[in-house]
């Protein structure tokens, strides 16, 4: 599909250049507004493809206390502040994530946590494994945490 707004934008700006080149005054610096709209359509079909790039987050995580992971921004923090930086990829959101949880606690998940009721709230068993494919790129943010007192330790990984 966005093949077809590259093609869209090709024979617009060649109908701009040709109309640009015959009107006076004209400034080509300063494209038709609906190049811009064409743009914007491109963009964001173009994240609606996945790459097919495979995403980890090497070493995992480990969950004591509520962990804040932002994979379009590449930052992991938690509630007692102390962000550390993670691989992203083009500042893109996830298709699809896998969170293994190897134990030796449950952990609880919310994906995209600051648009999502708290009811949605996943609970992870130790020994798991929870996987979403959304068919789209909005997985974007993912909040762990466990119960007070207790810790797992998580792997992460996705499709951009």
């Amino acid at each position: 599909m966005p093949e077809v707004v590259d093609i869209a934008i090709q024979e617009f700006m060649k109908s701009t250049a040709t109309a640009t080149s015959t009107a006076k005054n004209e400034n080509p610096q300063n494209p038709d507004p609906l190049l811009d709209v064409l743009v914007s359509i491109r963009n964001i079909l173009s994240e609606q493809v996945p790459l097919g790039v495979n995403y980890t987050i090497p070493g995992g995580v480990s969950v004591t206390e509520d962990i804040y992971i932002d994979f379009t921004r590449g930052i992991i923090s938690s509630s007692a502040g102390n962000p550390v930086e993670i691989p992203t990829y083009r500042n893109r959101a996830l298709f699809a994530i896998s969170i293994e949880n190897e134990g030796p606690n449950d952990c609880f998940v919310v994906i995209n946590y600051e648009q999502t009721n708290p009811k949605f709230i996943r609970t992870i068993n130790k020994g798991e494994v929870y996987e979403v494919n959304m068919g789209r790129a909005v997985i974007k943010m993912l909040k762990l945490s466990v119960n007070v007192g207790q810790s797992c330790t998580v792997q992460i990984s996705g499709v951009i």
